[in-house]
């Protein structure tokens, strides 16, 4: 199905060629277009994408050349306005496009490290996004309904820890660039959230109560929902004595796409997309957001202390490598800091 937002007039032929102009640094001529859809309906709340594939023919060149990208910009609703003005969702994420991805490459490159992190931006302003698609590579989601097995949880991991670690030692070198990421994700200040958390909670109470396999939780549940606004500003709260790194945010597998290689029959690499929550703040966030979300339930009994050993190992290689300046989380300082954010 079709999402709920219109395919724009201004996403159109002009665009396409200001977009085209900017990333080839030449005078482009578009000679075909295509605009399509790239999400079904429900897959964004605020943001609505758009695959383009163009034929075009440089000034300086006659042959005739093919790209397709995804185009990304907010959905034209009120309250998408009102969210990212609150949150600074969209510069959030054009800040990281923008700078700090680049940065970050480049620290990388120095050590003869060539990690990627998500897709490459072709052109970058605050409220529009263009970037790679990623499909043409093989790269795909797995579903929201997808949980992740021990092979794909540890390529997350790496890859998550080597985001962490590069950002934690950029953040050493130019804290500058991380000030769009310092305003909490949850605060005093975000009475909607409040009210579509708390209404939320009362609804997961309710099938708590209808349901006699869940009632072991009912009394943690309500305990929850009684504090729940206090315990979210927690989460969000930075202690600038801890070991600290860029969040991601939203760090689920629906926000992650995955390498198939069907001739091994395996998936050989992942990267991460939708960057818009993104806090500089306790790595305890992105980690409990995962593995709550994302991780196959037996992995997650079983294999929990494994999964954030993996996670620190790569972490200490990668902040090892690039120099990190300061005290080295231990594991058992990752491990604090996951309960301590236990609430998110």
């Amino acid at each position: 199905m079709n999402p709920e937002y219109p395919i724009y007039e201004w996403v159109n032929k002009d665009l396409c060629t200001k977009i085209l102009n900017a990333y080839t640094k030449n005078s482009c001529k578009i000679n075909n277009l295509d605009i399509q859809y790239a999400t079904n309906k429900g897959d964004n709340f605020t943001s609505a994408l758009f695959r383009i594939k163009v034929a075009y023919t440089k000034d300086s060149c006659s042959q005739e050349q093919q790209l397709q990208f995804i185009l990304k910009t907010p959905i034209e609703a009120d309250v998408i306005d009102t969210v990212s003005a609150e949150f600074n969702i969209f510069t959030r994420e054009s800040t990281i496009y923008g700078s700090i991805l680049e940065k970050c490459y480049e620290l990388l490159k120095e050590k003869g490290d060539t990690t990627i992190f998500g897709p490459r931006a072709l052109y970058v302003e605050e409220k529009l996004l263009a970037m790679e698609d990623l499909t043409i590579q093989n790269y795909c989601l797995l579903g929201r309904a997808k949980k992740l097995n021990h092979h794909q949880c540890h390529l997350v991991l790496n890859k998550v820890a080597r985001w962490h670690a590069t950002t934690a030692v950029l953040f050493q070198k130019s804290p500058e660039l991380f000030e769009k990421h310092h305003v909490p994700n949850f605060s005093e200040d975000t009475q909607h959230l409040h009210l579509i958390y708390g209404n939320l909670l009362q609804a997961a109470m309710k099938r708590n109560r209808g349901a006699p396999e869940l009632k072991n939780f009912s009394n943690k549940l309500a305990a929850f929902t009684s504090e729940f606004v206090p315990k979210l500003m927690k989460v969000f709260t930075r202690d600038d004595k801890s070991f600290t790194v860029l969040n991601h945010g939203d760090l689920w597998s629906n926000n992650m796409l995955f390498k198939r290689n069907e001739k091994e029959n395996r998936t050989d690499d992942v990267l991460l997309v939708d960057f818009q929550e993104g806090f500089y703040g306790s790595p305890g966030i992105d980690l409990n957001f995962f593995l709550y979300t994302s991780v196959e339930i037996d992995l997650l009994l079983n294999n929990y202390d494994d999964l954030l050993a993996h996670y620190h190992d790569e972490l200490l290689k990668t902040l090892k490598l690039l120099g990190y300046i300061g005290k080295l989380p231990t594991l058992s300082d990752i491990q604090n800091e996951v309960v301590s954010k236990g609430d998110h």
